[in-house]
């Protein structure tokens, strides 16, 4: 239980024990207005530069990323695109990457097809597909999003900010402020992230196929 709050006896559920909090003692998250900080623990499967309304799912096959996040953007400036792949090993909640205003959540999707290595190699288009929340903020600026994608067994996405469940298929303006590394919500069992920010606010400043923690530098702003 290193760097998670309680112990395991004071989990009644093995949902509660799957989505427990950090201790901040033991595992304090650092923030920095100068990067853009992992919004999770995971695997960073993804890293692209996209310039059309097309984001790489796996060799041959992409999706559009306008119906990933429910909204059109000028694609052709170029937009950074990270996928974050959480196992069900993995902590279960995720933060905001960067302080700012949330201006909106979007639900969408309605399969809940599994996001893992296998899922994203045989499922076409799978994460329009899923069952999905699409959040959507400004900073610096500028507008990016985070997508909360669910996957098999995880069809709660859990928001802060929207404490009810989510309707099929509805968009609700926030005008919320956040600030970076604060819990943005939770997914029950192992999912995925989607953040997409454009290119001309920050440069990564990692490479893909590796482990990323909450709180570790993605990308450095240069705005």
């Amino acid at each position: 239980m290193a760097g998670y709050r309680g112990a395991l006896a004071d989990y009644p559920s093995l949902l509660e024990f799957f989505i427990r909090a950090l201790d901040p003692e033991t595992r304090p998250l650092k923030t920095d207005p100068g990067l853009v900080l992992s919004p999770v623990d995971g695997t960073l499967a993804s890293l692209q530069c996209i310039d059309s309304d097309r984001a790489l799912q796996v060799k041959g096959w992409s999706y559009p990323v306008s119906e990933l996040v429910g909204a059109s953007e000028p694609w052709a400036e170029g937009w950074w695109l990270a996928t974050i792949y959480l196992s069900p090993a993995d902590y279960h909640r995720y933060h905001y990457p960067l302080d700012g205003r949330l201006e909106s959540l979007h639900h969408m999707g309605a399969r809940l097809y599994p996001v893992n290595a296998m899922g994203v190699s045989t499922i076409e288009k799978l994460f329009v597909k899923n069952e999905r929340v699409v959040a959507c903020f400004a900073s610096r600026g500028h507008r990016y999003y985070v997508t909360a994608v669910g996957a098999t067994f995880v069809g709660s996405i859990k928001m802060e900010a929207h404490p009810e469940p989510f309707r099929p298929g509805c968009r609700e303006a926030c005008d919320t402020e956040v600030g970076q590394l604060e819990e943005m919500g939770r997914f029950e069992l192992g999912s995925t992230i989607v953040l997409l920010l454009p290119k001309t606010m920050a440069t990564p400043i990692v490479e893909p196929g590796g482990s990323v923690s909450v709180g570790d530098p993605l990308f450095r702003l240069t705005i």
